[in-house]
């Protein structure tokens, strides 16, 4: 029972993991979308710098929220590696 709980936490972060990346991705693609949007007519003008300014805002938000994910992620990992610890002592204590 205990080992299909781990597994099951394992697999669940790792369809978070997929998710986070895709958000990165993502963030990724709209920068690159912001950056042609300027060299293809925009660059150099007052248009071209507020884009950039708004591109430059909305990267920063979706490091913010990539860092966040991470966290988490990292919080969850911590909470898998202290119940196979505490399993661990457990099964010590049990067989003593």
């Amino acid at each position: 029972m205990y080992t299909e709980n781990i597994i099951r936490s394992l697999e669940d972060l790792i369809h978070d993991v997929r998710q986070a990346g895709g958000r990165a991705y993502e963030s990724k693609r709209d920068a690159d979308r912001t950056f042609t949007r300027v060299r293809e007519g925009e660059e150099g003008t007052l248009d071209g710098y507020e884009t950039v300014s708004d591109g430059l805002v909305d990267a920063s938000e979706a490091l913010y929220e990539a860092s966040d994910d991470l966290g988490n992620i990292e919080e969850r990992l911590k909470k898998i590696i202290e119940d196979i610890k505490m399993e661990e002592l457990s099964h010590k204590v049990q067989s003593k």
